[in-house]
């Protein structure tokens, strides 16, 4: 590959991805080039390889990415060094609309997807060697973090979206429906503001997994009655706050249910497929229960991500199951999409 050259991992076909080698796009004064080193798939690349979610390709995925600074413009900061590790934020904001100058970033009328505008490759672009930006959405790295594990620095922030936004508080329980990466950090961060949390999942050996995150109870609806035993544990109340992140509609009614009066029941995933859920309003209204819908992390949630890494308080490392060089993009998109994994993680750095 030339120097003015680079690689991408791209989506050509459902279940097909492949390395494209394209040039190297010049910085203009005011941005930085950034050198990927890593790039976690997360379930929005996943359902675009399998097809699900229908874009046009080629394209070029990756927003759980970090790096390093590799090129600066003649216009910006000094503070923005050559080599410095950032993560990077790559879903923009218009920072013009009502939403945006009210700090409530994240339902940006102007919301986009980052991308290199590449010709004739679409996507929001972070599975490259190299991504062109503004610095504004640069997030210094201290030295001592390993940017194998700064990737999932992005869904951490969305999480941290999700528990301000349930307004968890010391002595809350918590019951979190589904022990995937997103309910899992759901439990460290609850763990962190005191609560106490249930974990709710069919799936008994990720299950006995969560325990080592911190859960304080586990539940199998499968083997057990679900409403029964929340009962018992909150000895009758219910739960103060659900986070449910399946993408199953059906089962939202059931989890209404173990709310206690004044819950939070926080929807945090989207729902694939978007069926509607049969649910009592009555049930909502008179027990006083706040149903929240949560989507994307807004830039202070990012700027507390960061600091939370930079000054070790959460290790993401646990999270990270598997990592493939770029050179096996195909084999990380599939392995990703066969389940059973918090993230599987691409390098594109492994040569180097």
């Amino acid at each position: 590959m030339k120097n003015s050259e680079m690689r991408v991992g791209a989506v050509t076909a459902v279940k097909e991805a492949q390395i494209l080698t394209i040039p190297l796009p010049e910085i203009h004064d005011d941005e930085v080039l950034v050198r990927i080193h890593t790039c976690a798939l997360c379930t929005f690349e996943q359902r675009i390889f399998t097809g699900e979610k229908k874009v046009p390709l080629p394209n070029v995925g990756g927003h759980e990415v970090a790096g390093s600074i590799a090129k600066v413009g003649k216009s910006v900061d000094s503070k923005w060094k050559i080599g410095l590790k950032v993560a990077l934020r790559t879903f923009t904001r218009c920072n013009e609309c009502h939403y945006c100058h009210t700090g409530e970033d994240t339902m940006c009328n102007g919301f986009v997807d980052h991308h290199q505008q590449i010709p004739g490759i679409e996507g929001i672009g972070g599975l490259s060697d190299y991504f062109i930006c503004k610095p504004s959405i640069l997030f210094p790295l201290e030295e001592h973090v390993d940017l194998t594990n700064a990737c999932l620095i992005e869904p951490l922030s969305c999480v941290l979206h999700s528990i301000d936004s349930a307004k968890i508080d010391f002595g809350d329980t918590v019951v979190v429906v589904g022990s995937g990466i997103m309910g899992l950090l759901h439990v460290q961060l609850a763990k962190l503001r005191g609560a106490r949390v249930i974990m709710v999942d069919p799936n008994q050996i990720r299950l006995d997994k969560s325990l080592a995150f911190g859960v304080d109870y586990k539940i199998n609806p499968i083997n057990e009655d679900l409403i029964a035993k929340i009962k018992e544990i909150t000895d009758g109340g219910g739960a103060d706050v659900v986070i449910y992140t399946p993408p199953i509609t059906k089962l939202v009614s059931d989890y209404l249910k173990v709310c206690a009066k004044g819950a939070r029941f926080v929807l945090y995933g989207s729902f694939h497929p978007d069926e509607p859920a049969s649910i009592t309003l009555n049930q909502i209204h008179y027990n006083q229960i706040q149903l929240i819908g949560v989507v994307n992390p807004g830039t202070k949630d990012f700027e507390r991500a960061v600091r939370m890494v930079n000054y070790n308080l959460i290790d993401l490392s646990r999270y990270v199951d598997k990592i493939y060089p770029l050179e096996q993009v195909q084999d990380a998109y599939l392995s990703a999409t066969a389940g059973g994994k918090y993230r599987v993680v691409i390098s594109l750095v492994s040569n180097e």
